[in-house]
């Protein structure tokens, strides 16, 4: 059996070769994840909710007109507890108020008024996703 010698030059190269690639990737990661980082800006809810609320919402759920039992104008309607529940912080796959806005709960009474545009789907599942925080104004 003939053996292969390699010179130690080359041995470098291809043990280089094969390291270097792990070495590099996750600083790049890392790079690519601070730079999402940098250009995210968490949603602020009384600037970015609360008007979609107010416009989209509060005509037929406010202190004077509360259709189906809900004022939308009130912080304890959103987070009741069990089934109930609109929202559950951090969880916005899992909140009905998404379905509702989305337009995936239909079996309701003016199902498609309640419908939103995407940005501001978008903007409240941020706001459920980042934990729902709703601050004293």
């Amino acid at each position: 059996m003939k053996s292969i010698q390699l010179s130690g030059w080359f041995f470098l190269a291809v043990v280089t070769l094969m390291i270097l690639p792990i070495s590099v990737l996750p600083e790049q990661e890392v790079r690519n994840e601070n730079e999402v980082a940098a250009t995210y800006t968490p949603v602020n809810f009384w600037e970015d909710v609360y008007p979609i609320l107010e416009q989209n919402c509060f005509r037929c759920h406010n202190d004077r007109k509360q259709l189906g039992g809900f004022r939308a104008d009130q912080r304890g309607s959103y987070f009741k507890s069990g089934a109930a529940a609109l929202i559950i912080p951090g969880k916005s796959n899992q909140s009905a108020l998404v379905e509702i806005i989305s337009g995936k709960r239909m079996n309701m009474r003016s199902a498609s008024s309640h419908v939103l545009s995407e940005n501001e789907i978008s903007i409240i599942s941020n706001w459920i996703d980042e934990g729902a925080v709703w601050p004293d104004k």
